[in-house]
């Protein structure tokens, strides 16, 4: 952006603090990147992921972060898992689209269209989950998450 512009890079810096806390910065030194987050419907831009334990407790595993032109950065609640390295780009966690792990979990199969069907209506989703898009999935998989919070309490 700076050699575009024919500035240099502490410019382009100031410049981008008219977004506030918006800009994401991806990586350090000469290979900085940033993004804008992006904000999906009224649920945000971050949302936490967790992972199941030995004893099978829920603990906070990572938080995943909406960026602008349809990628994902992952934040690591401790140290990344060893094959993290294979399939991010750098160790700030940025993913070009949903990150893999986290679309397997998706509703598929028969009774996975059937959960889609019954909510899809009421998420303004596409009732077949095979044409869901990647914030049609957050989408479902927080109004699941939030469903569960709301049983768990009622019963």
């Amino acid at each position: 952006m700076a050699a575009a512009l024919g500035v240099n890079r502490s410019t382009i810096v100031r410049a981008l603090g008219i977004f506030g806390k918006d800009p994401v910065v991806l990586g350090n030194t000469r290979n900085t990147r940033y993004a804008l987050r992006r904000p999906i419907r009224n649920l945000g831009s971050r949302w936490p992921v967790y992972q199941m334990d030995e004893s099978g407790r829920a603990a906070l595993w990572a938080e995943l972060e909406a960026l602008q032109d349809r990628s994902w950065r992952i934040i690591w609640a401790g140290s990344r898992p060893a094959w993290a390295h294979r399939f991010f780009s750098g160790a700030e966690g940025h993913w070009d689209g949903f990150p893999f792990f986290l679309g397997d979990i998706r509703p598929q199969g028969f009774l996975g269209r059937a959960l889609a069907h019954k909510y899809a209506r009421s998420l303004t989703l596409p009732e077949n989950p095979l044409t869901w898009s990647d914030e049609d999935t957050l989408i479902f998989l927080q109004a699941m998450d939030t469903l569960g919070k709301l049983r768990q309490h009622v019963g």
